[in-house]
């Protein structure tokens, strides 16, 4: 029987492309490091091709967004200008807006489909600036700046939660001081590209971790010393893990504190504020006290792991 799964995937990998980049591009502007998106101009031939995985993430997006374009449509929302192209000459930019909602006037509005997780965490446009996700801190900066192209005051987000096909409606004000910090970075980046020369390297490296250059770039730290993963379902566990720390710590002292009052309490069944029940009873555990001389031709040593985990700010 024909490999299903091997003939899509080869299928994915015959529609990988790459071309010389003749200016900035606004879907990827909001890079935070001005050294990639020169890499991106000058080195373009080295960077790596998509993994098939990757295709199908860019594919799932383009999906969900016709998906809401369709919803809104259906729903009597009027969406124009849907793709259409814009240029700020000034800072060698181009890009293309999703479209326009009319309202009371018309809006630029980005869709961005996210996973749940994501999805529930984002609700305003403070929310997204910071973000722990290079990509989604991005997708400001591309909105800022189809607003400075577009000369308009606000735009609009639309979120989709992936699995439940929920929308979230966000609007953006520009934000002067915001734009033109971005504004500077990307004519830092042209000044370099005009020069063929390269910005200093930045110290976050979990920026670094989402760069398609990171092999030019940090080639000392591309080694075994140092394997960079950008796993997303790895990167979503770790920091569901760091936001839920504190009220652990909270959680264990908290516990010790009771565990104490509950040995000075006799034993029996309590009624504790008419909200809680506790019943308080004592138990042997067996414990064997044997001298280590005894002990010792019994040792084994069993492999573990243990991984360390320091967020990077």
């Amino acid at each position: 029987m024909e490999d299903l799964a091997r003939k899509v995937t080869d299928y994915l990998v015959s529609q990988r492309r790459s071309w010389a980049p003749a200016c900035n591009y606004a879907y990827n502007a909001g890079f935070p490091c001005a050294r990639a998106l020169v890499y991106h101009r000058l080195n373009w031939q080295e960077k790596p091709l998509p993994s098939p995985t990757s295709l199908l993430i860019f594919r799932e997006g383009d999906m969900h967004e016709k998906a809401v374009l369709q919803l809104l449509a259906e729903a009597g929302i009027e969406i124009i200008e849907t793709q259409r192209p814009f240029e700020i000459p000034a800072i060698q930019l181009r890009g293309k807006i999703d479209g326009k909602i009319k309202l009371d006037r018309k809006y630029p509005a980005e869709i961005k489909s996210m996973n749940p997780h994501d999805f529930e965490k984002i609700n305003s446009i403070e929310d997204m600036r910071n973000s722990t996700k290079v990509w989604i801190r991005g997708y400001v900066t591309q909105m800022m700046l189809y607003l400075l192209g577009m000369n308009e005051e606000q735009g609009l987000f639309i979120l989709k939660n992936k699995v439940t096909g929920e929308l979230k409606f966000i609007f953006c004000q520009l934000d002067y001081e915001y734009a033109e910090q971005e504004w500077k970075k990307l004519e830092l980046v042209n000044e370099h590209v005009a020069k063929k020369t390269y910005p200093d390297r930045i110290t976050d490296r979990t920026v670094c971790a989402r760069c398609d250059f990171r092999h030019l770039c940090l080639a000392d730290e591309e080694s075994e010393s140092l394997q960079v993963s950008d796993d997303p379902e790895l990167v979503d566990l770790v920091e569901k893990r760091e936001a839920l720390k504190p009220a652990a710590k909270a959680f264990e002292e908290i516990d010790e504190v009771l565990k104490k009052r509950w040995k000075e309490s006799e034993a029996g069944t309590y009624l504790l504020g008419g909200k809680f029940q506790v019943k308080i009873s004592t138990y042997k555990r067996a414990f064997y006290n044997v001298p280590e001389d005894v002990k010792a031709p019994f040792k084994e040593e069993i492999e573990t792991v243990r991984a360390v985990i320091t967020p990077l700010k």
